[in-house]
Formats: C-alpha cells, structure tokens, sequence
C-alpha cells in the first residue's frame, strides 16, 4: 500500500475525475446508453487510453497517471467490495422472515439453480476440454459463476484469491466472461 495520505487522496481525486469525465461521456453519448455501458466501463477505457496501455506507450512511462495512483488503485476493489456488500440493508427496516420469503423465495431458488448450472457447466467444460486441450487448470471452472453472477467488481475483489491459489492468470480471462456477460444481461434485465 502507498505510504502516505497525500497519495492515497490523490488517487482517489483521480478515480473520481475518471468518474465524472465518463459520467459526461455516457450522458452525451446516445449509442452508449443504449447499449447500456455502464460508467464504469467507459471510466476503465478512460484510463486504459490515458494510461501507459495507451498514452505509455506513445509517450512513455505511464501516461498522464503517475505509477502511485495505479498502486493505490490496485487495492481498493477487494476494500470495496466489501463496503459495498455490508451497507446494501443500511437503514432499512426488515420484514418478518416469513414476508421475505414470500416476495424473494421464487428468486432465491432461481439464482441457486443458476449457480450450481453455471460451476457444473464450467466444471464440465474444464474437465473435459479446457484442461486435456489446453491445460488450463481445473480451477478455472469457478470463472463462469464468479464472472456471470459476480461481475467485475467480484473478480477484482478475489484476485488475491485466485493468486493464492496459483490461478492469478485466469482474472483476465474472468474478466472477460463478465464482460460478456454484461453485454448479454443488459437488454434482458431492462425489459
């Protein structure tokens, strides 16, 4: 983690630039709303491009974004996941367990069964083709559920995870499938 707070607050004014420039970018931008890019992404393309993937590699270095803003950033998705999934009941008042199940249960089942379809699916397609073609590791077959149920944002927060366990290559590939995923489930969650 970098040092000092000056850096850490830096970073921080950074990212949230990142968010208001692509804010605009989505709100003037027609296609991108309907295809229902969320600000974030067009914030990661914001800095893919400035960054030293882009702007770098024309100028060299790290492009507009000093090298202690990217190692303030590398921390924050497994810190903020976290907030985020402890403050979504903040202040609500919670009805009797039985309501709960009456309004979620339906819900409840669905997304089980999808989960263990998308480990069994992606435990399928490891065993018998990922890993005897291509040699990926077995526990690849983890990706499809944490990148379609997850996202993005839950991937980021298991890197160290999957670096733990020798598998720290396989978060592009994640990465990826939660991209199309998003890409898919856009249309269908908006009706």
């Amino acid at each position: 983690m970098p040092g000092s707070v000056q850096e850490i607050g830096r970073a921080l004014v950074v990212l949230s630039l990142v968010f208001a420039c692509s804010a605009l970018i989505r709100r003037w931008s027609s296609p991108l709303r309907k295809l229902f890019i969320p600000t974030a992404v067009i914030g990661g393309f914001l800095v893919l491009g400035l960054g030293p993937e882009g702007m770098g590699r024309l100028l060299g270095g790290t492009g507009i974004f000093p090298e202690n803003v990217f190692a303030v950033w590398r921390q924050l998705p497994g810190l903020l996941v976290t907030v985020m999934s402890a403050s979504l009941l903040l202040g609500e008042h919670l009805p009797p367990l039985r309501k709960i199940w009456s309004i979620s249960g339906s819900h409840v089942i669905m997304v089980g069964i999808m989960s263990m379809g998308q480990f069994a699916v992606g435990g399928i397609l490891v065993w018998f083709v990922l890993e005897p073609v291509f040699g990926i590791s077995r526990k690849a077959g983890a990706l499809t559920e944490m990148s379609f149920a997850g996202g993005h944002g839950t991937l980021a927060g298991l890197t160290p995870v999957l670096r733990q366990y020798g598998v720290g290559d396989l978060l592009n590939v994640g990465l990826g499938l939660a991209t199309i995923g998003m890409g898919r489930a856009g249309p269908i969650c908006t009706g």
